[in-house]
């Protein structure tokens, strides 16, 4: 009887648990943030190194890895797996790559400025933000040309494709190094509207994606030196190429080298 009675009473305490933990509200839970908040850590957060997976979670959506500006999760610092790293003897490179993107996160800091300007004028769906950003965006696209450009002459498949890939990248950033000033953003700031009802509306999701797009510095198209960039842009970066193996940065018989 003794023994029906204790195991009767382990078997109540254990399903009170089992409730306890189920029901007691997390400190997560507890706070729901408010539309305000959740764009002032995103506009924080992008900048200053949130996760790929916290941007997931406060945005609600996926996050593709290329989007991903600064932090450990920035798409620059990926690397190609262990073992082609070993098979290439990438070791060199990867260290290059991690003090060619430290002095651009750098100027990604140092350049940005933003500033929640509350909601639009008798709307209580849409917030108005200003920012001022580094042109990362412009800075991205004319790293994968130089890319391009650096591969032309090493078409290859398989693993050496992916190391040579991962290569020229880290070539292209070398090149780009001494010209991080050229990307700074020398306009005014810009005004953004970002319509937020809940994250579950697609279009609320589309208008945070868009603004992430902004906070990179894609949208260039008032910004008189970065249009010139553009425009200029396979001459400019092939006179980069150029001009490093002119002074010897570059070797032209093997230019995916980087010198130890």
């Amino acid at each position: 009887m003794k023994q029906k009675i204790a195991i009767a009473l382990i078997i109540f305490f254990v399903v009170l648990i089992v409730v306890l933990v189920a029901f007691y509200p997390t400190e997560k839970s507890e706070k729901q943030l408010t539309n305000k908040e959740i764009i002032e850590q995103i506009s924080d957060g992008y900048i200053s190194g949130i996760s790929r997976n916290e941007l997931k979670q406060l945005m609600n959506q996926d996050i593709d890895e290329k989007t991903m500006m600064t932090g450990k999760d920035a798409y620059l610092l990926s690397t190609p797996k262990e073992e082609i790293v070993e098979q290439y003897k990438l070791e060199n490179y990867i260290k290059r790559n991690e003090q060619y993107y430290k002095n651009l996160e750098s100027q990604i800091k140092n350049n940005y400025e933003w500033k929640f300007n509350g909601s639009a004028e008798n709307n209580q769906t849409e917030y108005v933000v200003s920012i001022k950003t580094y042109n990362y965006g412009i800075y991205l696209q004319d790293l994968e040309q130089l890319q391009n450009l650096l591969l032309n002459d090493n078409q290859t498949t398989g693993n050496e494709k992916i190391a040579n890939e991962y290569k020229a990248k880290v070539v292209a950033m070398q090149l780009l190094n001494t010209h991080l000033n050229e990307y700074v953003n020398n306009s005014e700031e810009k005004t953004i509207l970002i319509t937020f009802t809940n994250l579950n509306n697609d279009e609320t999701k589309n208008s945070l994606m868009q603004y992430l797009v902004d906070l990179a510095g894609y949208n260039y198209h008032t910004i008189e030196n970065i249009n010139i960039m553009v425009q200029n842009r396979n001459e400019r970066l092939q006179k980069y190429i150029d001009d490093a193996i002119n002074t010897g940065i570059l070797n032209k018989n093997d230019i995916l080298k980087i010198e130890e």
